[in-house]
């Protein structure tokens, strides 16, 4: 998850209200999906939650901000729900792309997350 900036910094914070001005003007999926994945950085997990249900509403073929909503899901403790999510990114993919997207994300699951505390996972 790549939105340029280290969540909790002040450029964060002020990428965080560009895109909520962005999405006050003119709402789409990439504004919800990178808003999203700025507030799940900065642990977030509710409102980012909300922004990527908003981001494949209006967009249900794009499958990142689904792959993220996973992660939120399963920061939060909600695995049924991940799940979910993660199988919808799949159904997304033909085959031989899922064989790209699953290096990927295997990448980003290194990457971005790292063990849930037991507080977490409650």
């Amino acid at each position: 998850m790549h939105s340029g900036v280290e969540s909790g910094s002040p450029a964060g914070e002020e990428a965080v209200k560009a895109f909520e001005t962005s999405i006050s003007r003119n709402s789409n999926s990439h504004s919800h999906s990178e808003l999203g994945k700025l507030l799940f950085k900065s642990g977030e997990i509710d409102r980012a939650i909300a922004e990527l249900k908003l981001a494949t509403a209006i967009d249900p073929e794009d499958a990142a901000p689904l792959y993220v909503l996973a992660q939120a899901y399963r920061r939060k403790g909600q695995p049924v729900e991940a799940n979910q999510m993660l199988t919808r990114v799949h159904q997304l993919h033909s085959d031989e792309h899922n064989q790209n997207l699953k290096k990927q994300l295997i990448k980003l699951v290194r990457q971005d997350t790292g063990p849930i505390s037991q507080a977490q996972a409650r």
